[in-house]
């Protein structure tokens, strides 16, 4: 188990290993920097196209993710939701930012083995819309063989290491025949027409393992020292 990729982003889209770009809406930005970083990706939404940069991460059973994100100017209508993260093939697993009740925040889903969607915790993941910087962390496992019922996905806002409980999860998930595909990551899918204006992501970690990942700088700076790779 060890890392999959670390995109830094430092200078251009280049570490992804395929982009969709809606010609030019998702772009390379000194402005997307977060985390101390010199530059980040810059995702306009101006229609329902997905784009996003993929890590290429098939058949993996587990998945430990995190990156920083920052609204920006995005703004959404009430009741809109999109994907921020979604395996490229069924949709086997989401990350999805939503506005509910004027009120923005992140949930996941998982699929079961029936294809039956397991939401997390819709709604508890209350997320600062405007010029703010998140980190989010992810990890999700599929269950590791039939009768079995352990797949599970986690779910952490901006929190430092050692982690915390997450704060939302699905645990004790039949879903060992489903396949986790590439990772994408951007406004990835189930974009609404009144989702619109420009956000930022920076410094995506992707591992195969459930080691944690934790903020690239946070006070103090010693804790650089903790981040895992």
């Amino acid at each position: 188990m060890s890392l999959i990729k670390r995109i830094q982003l430092e200078t251009d889209l280049s570490e992804f290993d395929a982009t969709v770009t809606d010609g030019g809406d998702l772009s390379w930005a000194a402005a997307a920097a977060m985390a101390g970083s010199n530059g980040g990706m810059s995702i306009l939404i101006d229609d329902a196209t997905a784009i996003y940069g993929q890590i290429n991460a098939a058949d993996k059973k587990e998945l430990g993710y995190r990156f920083y994100f920052n609204p920006n100017t995005l703004a959404m209508a009430n009741g809109d939701d999109f994907y921020l993260c979604v395996d490229s093939g069924n949709a086997d697993f989401q990350l999805r930012v939503q506005k509910i009740a004027g009120v923005y925040s992140l949930y996941g889903r998982v699929n079961d083995d029936s294809g039956v969607g397991i939401y997390v915790n819709t709604g508890t993941i209350v997320i600062s819309f405007g010029a703010v910087t998140h980190w989010i962390e992810v990890h999700q496992k599929r269950s590791t063989g039939v009768g079995a019922n352990n797949g599970y996905m986690r779910i952490w806002l901006d929190k430092n290491l050692p982690l915390p409980a997450a704060d939302a999860s699905v645990e004790n998930v039949d879903d060992d025949t489903r396949d986790y595909d590439n990772f994408l990551i951007g406004a990835a899918g189930s974009i609404e027409a009144g989702t619109l204006g420009t956000f930022y992501i920076d410094e995506i970690i992707l591992r195969d393992d459930a080691v944690e990942i934790g903020p690239r700088i946070s006070l103090p700076l010693l804790l650089r020292s903790i981040e895992k790779y």
